[in-house]
């Protein structure tokens, strides 16, 4: 394969080239690909560390006892801090990652599985419904990646469910 099958491997499956990806790509597109899909992936590390999105519920579920105001100024400025962190993280491991493929893919299933942060409650669980809901199950069958995403604390929220 050529230099101009690599760059469209980078292109359309990946997140674009990065410098030495198309060397490394090389005259097999097709197998760089799908050595990005094999083994266990792991959390990239921007995300570890990042708390779990049932500790947001259980927080928010304690501000239920504080004042409407004091609620709106807590989500305001600890959601939207949680999500400036995830959105960060998420940057970070599209930047880094050595698995341009599979982010892709992270961000397409994120995407179609939407928890929007345009809800004020949701905000603090759209960055986690993607980390724990989706990103596990990226490569392995659907049917388990549809259960966890539509039974995430984040998505049943977003859903006023």
């Amino acid at each position: 394969m050529s230099r101009r099958d690599a760059l469209i491997a980078a292109h359309r499956f990946g997140l674009g080239p990065k410098p030495g990806e198309i060397e490394k790509i090389g005259g097999d597109p097709r197998g760089w690909l799908l050595e990005q899909l094999e083994g266990p992936i792991p959390l990239p590390a921007a995300m570890q560390g990042l708390p779990p999105v049932s500790e947001n519920v259980l927080d928010w579920w304690a501000a239920v006892t504080i004042s409407v105001a004091e609620l709106v100024k807590r989500i305001r400025k600890d959601y939207r801090d949680l999500w400036y962190r995830e959105a960060t993280a998420r940057l970070s491991a599209a930047v880094t990652t050595d698995r341009p493929f599979h982010e892709r893919l992270v961000w397409f299933w994120g995407n179609h599985f939407t928890v929007s942060g345009r809800k004020a409650v949701a905000i603090g669980m759209a960055g986690g419904h993607e980390r724990e809901a989706v990103r596990p199950h990226v490569t392995g069958r659907f049917r388990p990646m549809l259960q966890e995403a539509a039974s995430h604390p984040g998505m049943l929220f977003y859903l006023d469910n």
